[in-house]
């Protein structure tokens, strides 16, 4: 299945001078913030870390699409397509899946599997348990009423070696031919 945004959904797909510009726009807000609080109280040490830590926090998502499964099931045999580009070899990149599901979703886990071809052609394979309901059988995220959004990281600090276009396949490795209950799978990276 390739990733087709439905309605209301969106693809981010950035120019590299928009991405220049909303790198420095949170900087921006931040530094006026502080600098009138400066004016204000008169306590310039005392937010410095706080700055700093700001800084350091910044994420830029490079690449967020999801797509819908029909009748809000995965079916064993339907994986799902994502293709992002990647321009900065020297950054490092955080990858996440995206599940939006209901509380009808049978299990406490999600078995997936994940072929990422790099711009280089190298595959890599890795399979996952990723946990959809905590320790208390609750399920964690954000939603409207019982549907849940949750994203788990599924590479952390991960650099390229090359420039250009990845492919990142998941694949559903449930035992049963349909699994209910996601109603869409994405997937989100973020330049570090």
């Amino acid at each position: 299945m390739t990733a087709v945004p439905g309605p209301g959904e969106r693809i981010i797909k950035r120019a590299p001078e928009a991405e220049a510009f909303l790198v420095f726009l949170p900087v921006l807000v931040c530094f006026v913030v502080i600098f009138r609080y400066l004016c204000v109280m008169k306590r310039p040490l005392c937010l410095l870390p706080l700055f700093l830590l700001l800084l350091s926090c910044e994420r830029n998502t490079i690449f967020e699409q999801h797509v819908n499964m029909d009748n809000h099931s995965w079916s064993k045999f339907s994986a799902v397509d994502f293709h992002f580009d990647i321009d900065d070899t020297s950054a490092s990149y955080d990858v996440f899946i995206a599940i939006r599901h209901s509380a009808q979703y049978p299990g406490h886990n999600l078995l997936i599997s994940t072929v990422l071809i790099t711009p280089s052609g190298e595959k890599r394979f890795t399979e996952y348990d990723l946990r959809i309901r905590d320790d208390e059988d609750k399920f964690p995220g954000d939603g409207p009423e019982n549907l849940r959004d949750i994203q788990i990281p599924l590479r952390k600090d991960f650099t390229f070696k090359e420039a250009g276009t990845c492919d990142l396949e998941i694949e559903n490795r449930m035992p049963k031919l349909q699994t209910p209950g996601i109603h869409k799978i994405g997937l989100v990276v973020q330049k570090k």
